[in-house]
């Protein structure tokens, strides 16, 4: 399965959440309404979205499944262009509060464009997740996990009280060509 067809899976989910409890009771209470629903439903597929966590649970068969928050950005050279600067990313902020934990990112098409380097960031720190690396290393088609080293200053974001913005940064030389989704594993830390 390719991940742009598990995104759009996930997405098909996400737009179709069963809403449990519409109030702000603790997530105990709504894993107890979970519960208490799928007893009654035991064939059914129970789906949650907790807006403050930003957590999606799912219950199936009795067996409750949290899953990790993650957003996703994208890059096309088609659209954004390729000049040495900072892009700021189509698709999910990084929310207030949050803190990038893992990324990978999945070229569709290649980068190309001479000696060019790409660095991955949010707004106000646009190298801080992945420094500047040469796109045939970096940009290839096909998927690269970068690394998060919270205890590198230069490749760690930390939470902040506002929405940012993901970013690519385009050094040495300008691109040509490529395509791009990155996904962002997330923790909200309040």
């Amino acid at each position: 399965m390719s991940l742009d067809t598990l995104h759009k899976i996930t997405g098909a989910i996400t737009n179709n959440i069963s809403q449990i409890d519409d109030d702000n009771e603790s997530s105990e209470s709504t894993i107890t309404s979970l519960k208490e629903v799928a007893a009654s439903n035991p064939r059914e597929m129970i789906i949650n979205f907790d807006d403050t966590s930003k957590r999606l649970s799912v219950l199936k068969n009795g067996t409750l499944y949290n899953l990790k928050p993650y957003c996703v950005a994208e890059y096309d050279f088609d659209v954004d262009g390729g000049a040495i600067g900072d892009i700021s990313l189509r698709g999910s902020q990084l929310p207030a509060n949050a803190v990038v934990t893992d990324v990978n990112v999945y070229w569709e098409t290649a980068a190309a464009g001479a000696t060019a380097t790409v660095a991955y960031g949010v707004t106000g720190a646009t190298t801080g997740i992945e420094t500047a690396t040469a796109i045939t290393t970096a940009a290839t088609a096909g998927l690269h996990k970068t690394d998060v080293d919270p205890t590198d200053a230069t490749t760690f974001v930390d939470k902040d009280s506002s929405e940012r913005s993901f970013t690519m940064s385009i050094g040495t030389a300008a691109l040509t060509a490529g395509k791009a989704k990155l996904f962002y594993d997330i923790i909200i830390v309040s």
